[in-house]
Formats: structure tokens, sequence, C-alpha cells
């Protein structure tokens, strides 16, 4: 099923998650299998059918200041945004959280695929995991003793942040493993996808697309390809 079919009017912020959207505090023991999504999305200049920052992971959205534990995602993380301007934070997602904030999460598996694609091409530095989108470290944060098996797909967008356990990681990611599939299919500004100088910017790895934080203890079984069509 679907958490969030799709949204009429505008919104700052929304969140979607199989078993929450937003949490502050405990998560454990959860499994979750089926769909996630959020459509139609994406900042849109008049207001109508449009989220201005997104937050959609398999199991949770958003959580802050706690803990996600012992949980096993076998959720399809399907997205489609257009994007019309550069307002709002981004969008973040994940196959276990889209956001971490402060949050430990430890011992959980992602067997879902990750599968992102944006219709034009303005850059915004989002981030796309495969047990977390976008990791930090308010008042502490890790992930940990975790697991992915499920592809992690990102088609658009220069300046992201893909990676096959964490896409943009402010905080520590340890004793973790990649097993799936991470590629970047890159599209040019003019909705192409025919340019292989617009990679820049771009960051992608088979743990972490991009960290400013410790990665120790990990390893990556995945192919991981950034690439364009054609």
């Amino acid at each position: 099923f679907k958490a969030v079919d799709w949204i009429t009017s505008y919104v700052s912020t929304a969140y979607a998650g199989l078993v929450a959207g937003y949490v502050e505090g405990n998560i454990s023991n959860c499994t979750a299998s089926g769909t996630v999504s959020m459509e139609p999305v994406g900042r849109s200049s008049n207001g109508t059918q449009s989220v201005n920052t997104g937050y959609v992971g398999g199991i949770v959205g958003y959580a802050a200041n706690g803990t996600i534990a012992s949980c096993v995602s076998d959720v399809s993380v399907d997205e489609c945004v257009t994007l019309h301007n550069t307002t709002g934070k981004g969008f973040y997602f994940g196959g276990i959280a889209g956001a971490a904030a402060g949050t430990e999460v430890s011992e959980c598996e992602n067997r879902g695929a990750v599968d992102i694609t944006y219709t034009t091409a303005v850059a915004q530095g989002d981030a796309v995991g495969g047990i977390v989108g976008y990791l930090t470290a308010d008042n502490g944060g890790s992930i940990s003793g975790c697991r992915n098996s499920g592809s992690v797909t990102m088609t658009g967008l220069k300046q992201v942040a893909v990676g096959g356990i964490c896409g943009k990681a402010i905080a520590p990611v340890a004793d973790s493993v990649n097993e799936g599939a991470v590629s970047h299919n890159v599209l040019y500004s003019d909705g192409s996808l025919n340019d292989p100088t617009y990679y820049a910017g771009s960051n992608i790895g088979g743990v972490v697309g991009l960290s400013r934080s410790d990665i120790s203890r990990c390893g990556n079984l995945g192919t991981v390809r950034i690439y364009k069509n054609g």
C-alpha cells in the first residue's frame, strides 16, 4: 500500500513512512512491506500540488532524538519529483528513514528498492540512502550494524548524495554492509541526459555518498555506478 497517495494543496513539509511519518522517540522491532510514496511532489511556483521539503522512508519519514533498532523494511520507496524552483530544504529518501536527526539507527535491515526520479534538473543537495537518506549529529546520532540489500537508484539532478547505507552522513557510520547496486543517472539542466560534464557535485558511494564524519568497519558488495543514458 501507499502511505501517502497524493497531495492536493501546498504543504511546506511532509513526512511519509509505513510505520510513522514523524517520530521523536524510539522505534524498535518493527517490520514493514509494501510501497511508500508521496505524489505529486515538488517545489511549485504556483503553490498547488507541491511539497517544499519532503522526508520519505520505508519505516519512518523523519526520526528525531531517539533510536531505531532491529527494524526490517521490505518496502519499495518509489518517488517521482518535479522541481520548479530552488526554495525549500530538499528531499530525503531512505529504506529505513528519510532522515534521522540525533537518532541512533542500529541493527536494521533494508531489502526494498529505493528508486527516485527527478523530472527536472534543479540542484538542491538532496540525499538518498539504502538505510537513511540524511543522518545528522544533533544530540548524537549514528548508524551501526545495519545491512542494505535493496538497490538505490537516483535519476536526475547533480549535487546530490547517494549511498548504499546513507546518502549524506554528518554522524558516524559503523559496522554496516551494503549489498545493493547503487547508481546515479545524471540529468542535465536542459532536461536531457546527454552531458557527462554535468556530474559535477554528485556524491555516490557504496556505503556513504557524502560523509562529514567517521566511517568504520563497513563493507560494500554492490556495484557503484554514475552514468548518463545514450
